[in-house]
């Protein structure tokens, strides 16, 4: 809902996404998603957030970025408080889309939404990659999939939770 929130009002993207497998799927079906209805974004592929990424994010407006809302896939609940203490006073509202394990299972602070299944008692670490919440929110938002769906399962097999089969949230993809 956030999200559909924030097109609406015409807001800008940045896209903060771990350069592995789940979270360049992710991204990509994010990218077609934002191409296809004309909204601004940019994407950042990183290992991880380190104290000068933290600057490049929310650092003196001049040296930072300038987009409305920071979108983290497929990393950020292990350290939301962190993500969470450096953008509090900052004019930013960001949303982390994962399914790593979590520190907190809030899913809403002051200017911060949290989409985790664990938080809802799925597991993360079996039924639900970052690219099959990717896939669910976009068809809940009435995306139409052009063959890019397949990008969705991605996350899973690069996940190793299709052992045996696709369970929990991988399964409606």
């Amino acid at each position: 809902e956030q999200i559909r929130n924030h097109i609406k009002n015409g807001s800008s993207f940045l896209v903060v996404s771990s350069n592995t497998p789940d979270g360049f799927s992710s991204s990509l079906l994010l990218i077609k998603f934002f191409y296809e209805n004309d909204i601004e974004a940019h994407f950042k592929f990183v290992n991880i957030i380190d104290d000068n990424f933290y600057q490049m994010l929310f650092g003196p407006q001049e040296k930072s970025y300038d987009q409305d809302v920071y979108i983290f896939l497929d990393m950020g609940s292990n350290i939301v408080g962190k993500i969470y203490e450096n953008s509090k006073n900052k004019n930013k509202k960001i949303i982390i889309i994962d399914h790593h394990s979590l520190v907190s299972k809030s899913i809403k602070y002051e200017n911060l939404y949290q989409v985790n299944p664990n938080i809802f008692g799925i597991n993360g670490k079996k039924e639900a990659s970052t690219s099959s919440i990717v896939y669910l929110l976009l068809k809940t938002y009435g995306h139409i999939f052009r063959g890019e769906e397949i990008l969705a399962l991605a996350g899973p097999v690069s996940e190793r939770q299709d052992i045996r089969e696709l369970t929990g949230l991988n399964k409606l993809v």
